[in-house]
């Protein structure tokens, strides 16, 4: 319980410890040293704050058979810079999950499961997925802002009466072999 902030430069590795939130996030990167982070069977729980913030643009989060899950309306994780690597990974969250960001740097997702994820990009930030499935009921999954280049490969995106992507303008979002549903027109 509380925050483990990473600001020394340096590689670390974490197995089996279960973070939550007090307050504050429970896992944040700081500062501008080259961290990387390697999160092995661990679990993030937003329950009165966001579970993971990183500021840093020399940061690398990488989660192997992961968890992360909420109890309230707190995002799973905003990052307005470095980037994240989730591999089998499952996103559990209630039906008013507060939108995770991307700000700068690029988001990936590798063999994950995701319930009551909702990612928005910003400026350059990028989602990259492979292998993953999405769902939330009436909201959009994946809303895109900015101008980075984001990636979908041999995924599921489900929505309910929500369109389940939204690309704005100076976006790309290149998608194969992937099912997007959605009872909205506009999917």
């Amino acid at each position: 319980v509380g925050t483990m902030t990473f600001t020394a430069a340096g590689e670390y590795n974490l197995t089996g410890i279960m973070f939550k939130t007090n307050g504050a996030t429970a896992i944040s990167s700081t500062g501008s040293s080259s961290i990387r982070v390697n999160f092995n069977s661990c679990g993030v729980w937003a329950f009165d704050a966001v579970g993971m913030t990183c500021t840093n643009s020399n940061t690398n989060f990488s989660y192997y058979n992961s968890f992360f899950c909420n109890a309230t309306t707190n995002a799973f994780f905003a990052g307005t810079n470095g980037s994240c690597v989730f591999n089998w990974t499952k996103f559990t969250g209630s039906s008013t999950t507060a939108t995770s960001t991307v700000g700068e740097g690029t988001y990936q997702f590798n063999n994950c499961n995701t319930s009551g994820l909702q990612v928005t990009t910003a400026s350059t930030g990028k989602i990259t997925a492979f292998n993953s499935r999405f769902t939330y009921g009436d909201t959009n999954i994946l809303t895109m802002a900015g101008t980075g280049t984001s990636e979908i490969h041999n995924c599921s995106i489900e929505s309910g009466t929500a369109s389940a992507c939204s690309i704005g303008a100076g976006c790309t979002l290149n998608i194969t072999n992937t099912r997007i549903s959605s009872s909205n027109a506009a999917v």
